[in-house]
């Protein structure tokens, strides 16, 4: 492949930080705003209220199956060792690079102080790898510590571009459609993200406690933005309706994932949006 021809996006290295974007399970600062920074932090930070995540191990190669390991610690540089289930799981750790592609969603396994996960690196380049989780103690579930830190492959990277919004997506033989076309959510303001699923897939099935999980990165800083789950009706069931909603802190292009499951399969469909 080519040398890549985009330079490194030095705010997000510089702030030693998937994603103004947003992280939720469904039933010009590139930050959040401070009330909701004050709650859970963006990922572009590798420290936020008290915890710190301590990488180990962090991927320096490419291949399908690279090792990563960190540990969270507190102020004194003591292990986390006890979390609350979120979603079905005591950790979410998200990866992408900071072209916003090479998504993963990944569960890593607490090996004593230590969370151990395998990594897929596809290219070289600019990665970033956010640590999602609730410490034992009292947090609210619903505003869970996010912390992030970038790491760099080297070798020759072949930059993706991002595409244009559009109103659908294909994945495995599927199209998933936003009802709303390619509206554009406006920042600041609560908005409600709906994706329906069509084709031969059979019903949808729960996905981390819920029927999807949605990840929603800002184009240029990665920083995960506040949101909120939509407990799914009935009725958007029967549609194979997707609800969420959202706050944008930024304007610009964000880029979304949209997980969810039919039968045994789990799929990730990519969007596009470009808040006003």
């Amino acid at each position: 492949m080519a040398a890549s021809p985009w330079p490194a996006r030095l705010a997000v290295i510089a702030s030693v930080a998937v994603l103004a974007g947003v992280s939720l399970a469904i039933g010009g600062g590139g930050g959040q705003s401070s009330a909701s920074l004050a709650l859970h932090g963006d990922g572009l930070s590798d420290a936020h209220d008290g915890f710190r995540l301590a990488p180990v191990t962090l991927p320096d190669a490419r291949g399908r199956s690279v090792p990563a390991a960190f540990r969270i610690v507190d102020q004194k540089g003591r292990p986390q060792a006890e979390y609350e289930d979120r979603r079905s799981r005591r950790m979410h750790v998200y990866v992408v690079r900071d072209d916003t592609h090479a998504y993963q969603h990944l569960h890593p396994k607490l090996d004593g102080d230590t969370w151990r996960v395998a990594v897929s690196v596809p290219d070289g380049g600019q990665y970033r790898l956010f640590a999602e989780f609730v410490p034992v103690g009292g947090r609210d579930a619903a505003h869970p510590i996010l912390l992030g830190v970038p790491f760099t492959v080297a070798g020759d990277t072949e930059f993706a571009p991002i595409p244009a919004p559009a109103a659908s997506a294909k994945v495995d033989g599927l199209t998933v459609v936003r009802p709303e076309g390619t509206a554009k959510p406006v920042r600041g303001k609560r908005v409600t993200l709906r994706f329906r699923v069509s084709g031969r897939s059979g019903a949808l099935k729960p996905h981390h406690g819920a029927y999807a999980h949605l990840t929603a990165f800002n184009a240029m800083t990665l920083a995960i933005v506040d949101a909120r789950p939509v407990e799914a009706s009935e009725s958007a069931l029967n549609q194979r309706e997707l609800v969420f909603r959202a706050r944008f802190a930024e304007r610009g292009e964000h880029r979304l994932f949209v997980e969810f499951r039919t039968g045994g399969t789990r799929h990730v469909a990519a969007f596009t949006i470009f808040v006003t």
